[in-house]
């Protein structure tokens, strides 16, 4: 998902270049459409992927004894413990979301106001501005590789991280530095390290969200937070 991110700007922007200096200035193809021209082909080529290579694996163990549990029991009928164990902790699980929606929120905010300052106040094009952007997002990927979710338990996790992010938080308040160079810098440390917090923020929400419902209904519990996470998004981009 990180490399996602970075990679996106800079394809963005290295795309803009190259339709620029080919002229290419057509309603159909042109620096504005050409981004999602490219998106579409590479659409395409992931759903022949999906397609031809993705295959569905065996369901969990508990949910196929779930499932044989009905075939031997017709009448559907179950005892108090097996209610149980197919209950979702709902409060547990909102309260999780709350995070989840959080940290998309603080990250589509980072990247509208980027690439805002980035082309009003340094006076950057919007290809510079998105690779600033994508460098800052590729930079934070190799810190995703760190286990550091052997050692911390999910809520501690997302207490320190959340901690790092208002600690540096102030890295990106305008200081008036003098130079672009400099400010540019600034933010870009700000920028840094709140992608760090919330990409381990995210990582931990969304394994304690995995880890709360039982297996049969699990799917249902990471789709709405999938969905909370993609709304955090988009209202972060609006913010």
């Amino acid at each position: 998902v990180g490399i996602g991110y970075g990679a996106g700007p800079l394809l963005a922007s290295a795309l803009s270049k190259i339709c620029s200096s080919a002229g290419l200035t057509g309603n159909v193809v042109n620096t504005n459409t050409i981004p999602g021209w490219f998106m579409a082909v590479l659409l395409g080529l992931e759903a022949l992927f999906i397609t031809f290579f993705m295959i569905e694996p065996p369901r969990d163990i508990e949910e196929r004894l779930t499932t044989q549990s009905q075939v031997n029991n017709p009448s559907n009928e179950r005892d108090n413990n097996d209610d149980s164990l197919l209950r979702v902790p709902w409060t547990r699980v909102i309260l999780t979301y709350v995070v989840v929606f959080i940290t998309p929120l603080n990250v589509g905010s980072l990247e509208i106001h980027t690439a805002a300052i980035a082309e009003k106040y340094w006076s950057w094009s919007e290809e510079y501005s998105g690779v600033y952007l994508g460098c800052i997002n590729l930079l934070v990927v190799p810190f995703a590789l760190i286990p550091i979710a052997r050692y911390v338990q999910d809520n501690k996790g997302m207490l320190s991280a959340t901690i790092l992010l208002l600690i540096t938080n102030p890295l990106l308040w305008d200081y008036h530095l003098g130079t672009t160079v400099a400010s540019a810098l600034e933010f870009g440390v700000g920028a840094f390290f709140l992608l760090i917090s919330a990409q381990f923020l995210k990582s931990f929400a969304w394994g304690h969200v995995s880890k709360l419902p039982p297996a049969p209904r699990r799917p249902d519990v990471i789709v709405i937070n999938t969905s909370v996470y993609m709304l955090g998004r988009g209202l972060g981009a609006i913010v």
